[in-house]
């Protein structure tokens, strides 16, 4: 399974395959609750649709290749809006929050040789 980020939102004609990011990733809602006390001291709130959330991502090994492909898709996507694909297939709209990305890279996977990256970001928006 995987992950798909594609630019611009509409119609996407730059787009990066990823796969799954790690478990336990955090997730924050922001169900945009506005609360207001009218002029005979009643208290209303009322709740803005769509809800939007705050996806934290780690995708813990990158190959070089992929790496350099999502830098460039992140310069390229830098404060637009996005399409997201997540692993269970539900379309989100929304942008990058990650400025800059948290790139950790690695000389060395495991007992091999090859050079390899953990990133993580944030991707803040709601579902289609």
């Amino acid at each position: 399974m995987s992950v798909v980020f594609g630019h611009p939102y509409a119609s996407p004609t730059l787009s990066i395959t990823l796969k799954n990011p790690s478990l336990g990733d955090a997730e924050q809602h922001d169900i945009k609750t506005k609360f207001h006390i009218s002029m005979d001291n009643t208290f209303y709130s009322t709740k803005a649709t769509p809800a939007t959330k705050t996806l934290t991502l780690t995708f813990p090994f990158l190959d070089k290749t992929k790496y350099e492909e999502l830098i460039t898709f992140l310069e390229t996507s830098n404060g637009s809006e996005i399409k997201y694909t997540d692993q269970n297939s539900q379309v989100w709209r929304g942008y990058m929050l990650a400025d800059p990305a948290e790139f950790d890279v690695y000389a060395k996977l495991g007992s091999t040789c090859v050079e390899a990256a953990r990133l993580t970001l944030q991707f803040t928006g709601s579902i289609v």
